[in-house]
């Protein structure tokens, strides 16, 4: 997991050496640097909220959202899921992960778009759910 992410680190470091000829002033640097803490902080997010699922720990995994948070599901782009705060989260997850032995999550690209406090992107996942059905795994 480490030399994962030293090669994202290097990759963003890759592109911000890239644009180092831009960089005119320390403020410009700053922002640069902030940037790419930002990407990574948001790579650790998906990432540990994965880890929480495969632990089905969703009371901590409901955590990392706001108190009014929301999340919405999409299959074959049709929204299933609209879920409003913590409360609704927690029992949706759990109902939802209860299902399943094992569940285990590997996590692959991600693009994010910074725009001053806001930030959207889109991350990729592969979801194993493992469970007992008539009997069989």
């Amino acid at each position: 997991m480490r030399n994962c992410l030293t090669i994202v680190a290097l990759l963003l470091l890759s592109a911000f050496f890239a644009d180092a000829q831009t960089i005119k002033n320390d403020d410009d640097l700053k922002k640069n640097v902030s940037q790419i803490e930002d990407r990574i902080a948001l790579k650790e997010l998906v990432d540990t909220f994965s880890i929480l699922a495969d632990k089905k720990d969703v009371k901590t995994q409901t955590h990392l959202f706001t108190a009014d948070g929301t999340v919405e599901t999409f299959v074959n782009g049709a929204r299933v899921a609209n879920l409003k705060g913590r409360k609704a989260m927690e029992e949706a997850f759990g109902a939802f992960l209860k299902n399943f032995e094992t569940v285990y999550h590997f996590n692959g690209q991600q693009t994010v778009t910074i725009d001053g406090g806001k930030a959207s992107g889109i991350s990729y996942c592969m979801v194993t759910l493992i469970g007992t059905e008539k009997g069989k795994k």
